[in-house]
C-alpha cells in the first residue's frame, strides 16, 4: 500500500488537474456565451435526443441525481442543457434542475418536465459543467438548426406584406 505522502501527493496532483479543466471548461463556456450574446440566436432550444430536425425526441438528461423540488424535498432528478432565458432574465447558455412528473419514466418535448431552477452553465456547480461539456458539440449543432429555422420562418412570415408595402414592385398592368 502507498504511503500517506504518497497518497498526499496523489491527491493535490489529481485536485491541481481538476481544477485546471474546470477552469478551462468555464472560460470556454463564459466565451460561448459572450457569442451568443452578441449575435443573438433569439430562440430558446433544450438539448434533446434525434436529428436536430426532429423534435420528438426525449430530452437528454446530461446528469442524474438527487435535487430539492418546489417543496424542498429531495427527488431523484436531473439537469438538461439549453439555451434558455437564467436566473439572471437574460438567453444564455443554461443548465435546468428538474423532476421527472410523477409516474413518468422519460419525458419528451411535448411533455416538459417540471424545471426546478434555470441557471447560467457558467454559474453551475464543476461537476455539472463538466458534464455538460461532453454534449456541447450536439447542442450547438441543434440550436445552429434552431437558429436557421427560426430565420427562414420569419423571412417566409413577413415577405407577403412586405411585398405589400412596397408599392415599387408591384406587377406592371
Amino acid at each position: 500500500m502507498a504511503s500517506a505522502r504518497e497518497l498526499l501527493a496523489t491527491i493535490k496532483e489529481a485536485a491541481e488537474r481538476l481544477n485546471r479543466t474546470s477552469e478551462s471548461a468555464t472560460a470556454h463556456i463564459v466565451e460561448l456565451d459572450k457569442f451568443l450574446a452578441a449575435n443573438s440566436p433569439g430562440v430558446e432550444v433544450w438539448l434533446h435526443s434525434g436529428a436536430a430536425s426532429d423534435r420528438k425526441g426525449g430530452l437528454i438528461r446530461i446528469l442524474e441525481e438527487e435535487v430539492t423540488n418546489a417543496e424542498q424535498h429531495k427527488v431523484n432528478g436531473y439537469y438538461i442543457l439549453g439555451y434558455a432565458r437564467c436566473e439572471d432574465g437574460e438567453l444564455g447558455i443554461a443548465v435546468a434542475s428538474c423532476a421527472t412528473p410523477s409516474g413518468q419514466q422519460w419525458v419528451t418535448s411535448a411533455r416538459m418536465p417540471e424545471l426546478l431552477q434555470v441557471k447560467r452553465l457558467s454559474k453551475a456547480p464543476r461537476h455539472v459543467k463538466i458534464a455538460a461539456m461532453e454534449h456541447m458539440q450536439e447542442f450547438l449543432a441543434q440550436l445552429a438548426w434552431a437558429a436557421k429555422k427560426a430565420a427562414s420562418d420569419a423571412e417566409n412570415a413577413t415577405v407577403p406584406f412586405t411585398e405589400a408595402m412596397n408599392p415599387q414592385k408591384q406587377a406592371p398592368k
